[in-house]
Formats: C-alpha cells, sequence, structure tokens
C-alpha cells in the first residue's frame, strides 16, 4: 500500500465538515476526495471517491470523455453483475450520470484509508480481473482535504494480477 494508515487517519480524525449528506459528491471538482489519475493508457479519465462516507453518496465517480465513459460504463456493468471484488464488500451498483460521469456503489468501508484502499487495489484489481480492461502500470494517487492536497503518491498495479487486455477507445481530435 502506498500510504501510511495510522498517518492518514490522525490527519483526518477530527475533520469537522458542515456538509449535509443531500448534497451531492463533486467528484474531482470536491474539495475532500481521494482520486487515482492515469489509470488508462491514453486517457484522461480520473476515478475519484469522496473522504467522507455517506450512503447516498457514491464510493467511486469516474469522470472523462463522453466515448470512453460510455465504454467503461458498459464494460464495468460486468462488476456488478457478478458482485465481485474482495472478501470484504462487493459493487452494489453503477449509474451513469452524465455523458461524461459514472457513478458506482461499493458496499464496504466508512474510513478514508478504506476509500485509498478501494481505488488503488480493489477497483484496479477488479477492473483488470472482470472487465479485462487494460489500466496504467503506475497511476498518481492523491488525497485532497479542505483543498490541500494531504497524500501524493505514484502507484503500481495491484501484485499478483495480468494486466487486462482491452483498452479504451483512442479519441481523434479534428484539426
Amino acid at each position: 500500500m502506498a500510504f501510511d494508515r495510522v498517518y492518514l487517519n490522525e490527519l483526518l480524525k477530527n475533520r469537522k465538515r458542515r456538509i449535509f449528506a443531500s448534497r451531492p459528491f463533486l467528484g474531482l471538482a470536491d474539495d475532500q476526495r481521494v482520486a487515482l489519475k492515469d489509470v488508462f493508457p491514453g486517457s484522461s479519465v480520473v476515478v475519484s471517491s469522496p473522504v467522507d462516507v455517506f450512503d447516498s453518496w457514491p464510493a467511486i465517480v469516474l469522470e472523462g470523455p463522453e466515448s470512453q465513459i460510455n465504454f467503461l460504463h458498459n464494460s464495468l456493468l460486468k462488476l456488478v453483475q457478478r458482485k465481485v471484488s474482495s472478501k470484504k464488500g462487493s459493487w452494489g451498483g453503477i449509474r451513469q450520470t452524465s455523458a461524461e460521469k459514472i457513478e458506482m456503489f461499493f458496499n464496504y468501508g466508512k474510513y478514508p484509508w478504506e476509500r485509498l484502499l478501494l481505488i488503488e487495489d480493489m477497483f484496479r484489481r477488479d477492473a483488470m480481473l472482470h472487465a479485462d480492461l487494460k489500466l496504467s502500470k503506475m497511476s498518481d494517487l492523491e488525497v485532497v482535504y479542505n483543498n490541500k492536497t494531504a497524500v501524493f503518491a505514484h502507484v503500481p498495479l495491484p501484485e499478483g494480477i495480468e494486466n487486462g487486455k482491452i483498452e479504451l477507445p483512442a479519441i481523434a481530435f479534428l484539426q
């Protein structure tokens, strides 16, 4: 794991946010998030998760170009349909909330370090194993708290798993 669980728990243990679960999690724009960038080769899709956990909030939000989000939605449906993941939890649902955004629900974890584990390991492991998606060998993990980066790390793929074969479609730009 690319982070210190004790440090992260200590850093965030006294967090006092005046938020309400009725407000949506804003994904990459949220002032308190866990984000994973450079997840897919040649793609700007970002995977993020809220630091705080509310039942109405998704566990993971994927944001990126419409064609790649559409492709990912169809591929990631396999995770929910099979109820795959660790012994600690399972994917509870997926919904595409806009052309450029997917929300995924996962029944596990209430602590910030568990959100890091979900994004860094469980999501990527399941994406490779069960959706056969090809992921970048190295990604950037960032924990943002009160709009300030609290943790930043380069994280390799989970060990012991072969990378998937299915690549996201390339985006063609008109000139």
